[in-house]
């Protein structure tokens, strides 16, 4: 970039000689073009703002307040863990896999069956529970809660989780229903502390648990509203708190590894 002399306001201004009858000219300076934003990064600190305060409110007025039912935050931090965790063991099993299909994809399969045994002989309770997706497992264990343990429930999302990202990495299959039991294993165990009854336990994993898995908030505030039914309906500002907290941590707090997706962004350019 050339320099000139300082002139006086209103004096005209000559270019500079650069020889040859050529003037000099300055490049155009290019504005910094701002990187892409989020629309969740904008949405969810609000959404989280409001729906803490909603989730306080509804406990006040249910009546049901007690230090439990305030520390389920801590709760909801871990299940945003255990979800992000289950996630990213599959996409980094999954190269390593698939470089070597056939060989170790057996050996996939037979960690999987330990996990199963690991299962059954710890908590004396069926193998389907974590073999299968959950689909069919999941209304008897809403059902049957009162007949579970605290440390049985606890083992049963951990095998179920190990179970299940070692599948993701491998074998065909959705992630749906296996988020949902997952979650709802989880919740249940959760709603042990006092003040919190099964069924809001249960939706509050079911929601915190796919929204770390399938990285779609909105998706995992239908499912438990739906699968519930009417206890969805009432129980959905708790499971919004839920879907939030579980999906910041996953999305916007822990690192990324290598070849994970990002969540969408906005094109600067439309705005």
């Amino acid at each position: 970039m050339t320099t000139q002399p300082f002139v006086p306001p209103g004096e005209p201004v000559s270019p500079p000689p650069t020889g040859g009858g050529k003037i000099a000219i300055d490049p155009p300076i290019n504005a910094p073009i701002p990187p892409q934003r989020s629309v969740w990064g904008i949405v969810l600190p609000f959404a989280l703002i409001v729906g803490v305060v909603g989730f306080i409110v509804a406990m006040y007025v249910s009546g049901m307040r007690s230090f439990g039912t305030y520390g389920l935050f801590g709760g909801l931090m871990a299940f945003g863990l255990v979800g992000t965790l289950i996630r990213r063991i599959a996409l980094l099993l999954q190269p390593v896999v698939e470089r070597r299909m056939l060989l170790l994809t057996p050996v996939v399969g037979g960690a999987v069956g330990l996990t199963v045994v690991l299962f059954t002989e710890t908590t004396d309770r069926p193998a389907s529970n974590v073999l299968y997706s959950g689909q069919d497992q999941l209304p008897g264990l809403i059902e049957a809660a009162s007949g579970w343990t605290v440390g049985a429930l606890v083992m049963l999302a951990v095998c179920k989780g190990m179970a299940y990202a070692l599948s993701l990495s491998s074998f065909r299959g959705g992630p749906v229903f296996p988020g949902m039991f997952i979650g709802a294993a989880a919740g249940i165990a959760l709603s042990h502390l006092p003040g919190l009854p099964m069924i809001a336990g249960a939706a509050m994993g079911i929601g915190a648990i796919t929204a770390a898995l399938l990285q779609l908030p909105l998706v995992a505030v239908l499912l438990p509203t739906l699968f519930l039914q009417a206890d969805g309906v009432n129980l959905m500002p708790l499971v919004i708190v839920s879907v939030v907290v579980s999906y910041v941590i996953s999305a916007r707090i822990l690192p990324k590894i290598p070849g994970e997706p990002r969540p969408p962004v906005t094109d600067p350019s439309r705005h």
